[in-house]
């Protein structure tokens, strides 16, 4: 029997069930965060979400050929590991009719180009590939009845205390020729 009042009621109604309780895992350690001043952590931002912009813009053609660009891109922030964020620069299009899936040129192009690819079914009629590389990322999300493709890159910065003044800068929409704001 166990401590555990729950799992030896369950084990008595259950006696042909083994009960295994592990136990508890140990306490993750807790992440230092880096001490960086506001105007360092205020350039490290404006030039990863720069470089998100420039990602998109560079893997465009190779993710989504046949695919006009978008004519707006969507900068924004998510979090990322302790003192880090991640700027992501985002573009959504209508595939034209007759073109087939995206996804599997593109991943074998990323793959090709060293990155590592993970693609999986989103739904019933939808499909994902992430792609890493170092720490960039690249999302492709495809499908559904009006053909949409989306696509976002994502670089990290390490900004230290300052993610949430970061992040209060909000999310904000660029022409595609236009460097990120």
């Amino acid at each position: 029997m166990t401590t555990e009042p729950f799992f030896d009621e369950f084990h008595r109604l259950q006696p042909d069930i083994p009960v295994v309780l592990l136990p508890p895992a140990a306490a993750a350690v807790p992440v230092a965060v880096p001490d960086i001043d506001p105007a360092t952590a205020a350039m490290r931002a404006a030039g990863v979400r720069q470089a998100a912009g420039r990602l998109l813009h560079v893997m465009w053609p190779v993710v989504a050929a046949g695919t006009e660009p978008p004519s707006t891109v969507r900068h924004g922030w998510e979090p990322g590991v302790p003192g880090t964020v991640r700027a992501r620069a985002a573009g959504r299009v209508v595939r034209p009719a007759g073109l087939g899936s995206a996804l599997p040129a593109a991943g074998s192009t990323l793959i090709a180009r060293g990155w590592h690819v993970t693609e999986r079914a989103l739904g019933a009629t939808g499909r994902r590939l992430t792609a890493e590389l170092d720490d960039q990322g690249i999302e492709l999300v495809e499908g559904g009845p009006e053909r949409l493709l989306d696509i976002s890159c994502t670089v990290p910065a390490v900004v230290g205390d300052h993610v949430l003044a970061v992040r209060r800068t909000g999310a904000v929409d660029a022409a595609w020729g236009c460097e990120a704001p």
